[in-house]
């Protein structure tokens, strides 16, 4: 599995804090086929502190061959066991807060909060509608998609219905499967975050996580964030910060073989890094844990 802008790769139940708290800060996932290059995003956005729409998941082991309501149904109890996993990561995260990053606010359970949309819908990109080298954002966003709902009502206001969507679904394969737009599932997602927002406010709560993000960076070294925040806004003032404000991106965009090998070199050095810090994990907390 890997999620978030810098995918690492785990099984579910090794799921690390950082992941578990990245997937607690976005309102879809999307469920990409792995075998395709990562250095361009779906779903391409400007944001603060890593809160965004979308993120992508790229499950192994799974039979894409499957026709839609197997690979539906293999998807949602996948997803069902991320979402689960997320608040026993947490209570490790909060357990043990110096354990981790000093730049993420581990010991505060609160920033651990799936988004219920999070919980109750998820994307499919199949690849065969997927050409990661040719694309720009317009064409991507008229790429064809699997919208599936998981049936989990848990912190929404209502029940998720595709009707507000009827006039955009490309084909029906059942009450919780149909097909649209990457586009369409992206805006109808944003239309049910803002309808969610609307009534409980967002969660977590980005005012505390980012003061809280905010003060950590300042009082070890605000530089890192600062630079951060210049590469992803051109923001320079850090208190001035708002979000989410991500945003679909129409026109295209050339990468070139430079930015991927840059991107593909990352994952590498973030693989090895991930490794490294998971052995130590197992030895420092797991092995103590078992022992007590």
């Amino acid at each position: 599995m890997a999620a978030g802008d810098s995918p690492i790769h785990c099984s579910i139940m090794d799921m690390w804090p950082y992941e578990a708290q990245s997937l607690c800060k976005k309102t879809v996932p999307i469920y990409v086929m792995p075998d395709k290059k990562r250095w361009l995003d779906p779903y391409r956005t400007n944001i603060e502190f890593e809160r965004s729409i979308a993120t992508t998941i790229y499950p192994e082991c799974v039979n894409w061959d499957a026709d839609i309501a197997e690979l539906a149904e293999t998807l949602v109890s996948m997803h069902e066991m991320i979402s689960s996993q997320v608040p026993i990561v947490s209570a490790r995260a909060v357990k043990n807060p110096d354990f981790y990053y000093r730049d993420i606010v581990y010991g505060h359970p609160e920033v651990f909060i799936v988004q219920p949309i999070f919980r109750a819908m998820l994307i499919i990109l199949p690849s065969d509608n997927f050409n990661v080298t040719s694309m720009g954002g317009e064409e991507l966003g008229s790429t064809s998609v699997y919208l599936v709902l998981t049936n989990c009502t848990l912190g929404l206001s209502a029940p998720i219905t595709f009707e507000p969507i009827l006039d955009k679904v490309e084909r029906t394969f059942s009450d919780s499967v149909v097909q649209v737009t990457l586009k369409d599932a992206i805006i109808f997602a944003k239309d049910l975050d803002h309808r969610e927002n609307a009534i409980y406010g967002p969660l977590p709560n980005p005012a505390k996580m980012d003061q809280e993000l905010y003060e950590t960076y300042v009082d070890q070294d605000g530089s890192l964030v600062r630079e951060m925040a210049k590469r992803m806004g051109d923001i320079d003032d850090l208190s001035c910060l708002k979000g989410p404000s991500s945003g679909w991106v129409t026109r295209p965009s050339k990468y070139t073989r430079k930015e991927a090998e840059a991107a593909i070199d990352r994952e590498a050095n973030q693989d090895r890094l991930e490794l490294a810090i998971r052995q130590r994990w197992i030895k420092e907390y797991v092995t103590r844990e078992e022992q007590d």
